[in-house]
């Protein structure tokens, strides 16, 4: 969700934003870097931080959600701008009745045009 290099996915972006139950404090750089997926987040914080990304089955193991996986399919898609991620996030989430705002999207019609 974030790497080394500090690029992070809209995963990570989206967990940046959450608390994480039981421990009173946001999920923090350290907690997702080097983590690809929502449920190894999850996992390394130990608690569900956002279920709309992750959940725990009974036996107590996390797991993404449909969403998530969803998300990550578009993230990672090597044919697609910048434009057309944000586009394609924004139509998933809303599905989801989730708001997708991006700081900034006007600079992503500058960024096409180099």
């Amino acid at each position: 969700m974030r790497n080394s290099e500090g690029f992070m996915c809209c995963l990570g972006q989206f967990a940046m934003r959450r608390h994480i139950p039981g421990l009173g404090r946001k999920i923090k750089v350290i907690d997702i870097l080097d983590h690809g997926e929502p449920f190894n987040v999850a996992t390394a914080v130990g608690g569900t931080y956002d279920p709309s990304f992750v959940n725990c089955d009974q036996d107590s193991e996390f797991y993404n959600t449909t969403l998530a996986k969803d998300l990550m399919e578009i993230n990672d898609c090597q044919t697609t701008t910048i434009q057309q991620k944000v586009d394609s996030i924004r139509n998933l989430l809303d599905h989801y009745d989730h708001t997708l705002v991006v700081k900034n999207e006007h600079l992503l019609d500058d960024h096409k045009k180099e």
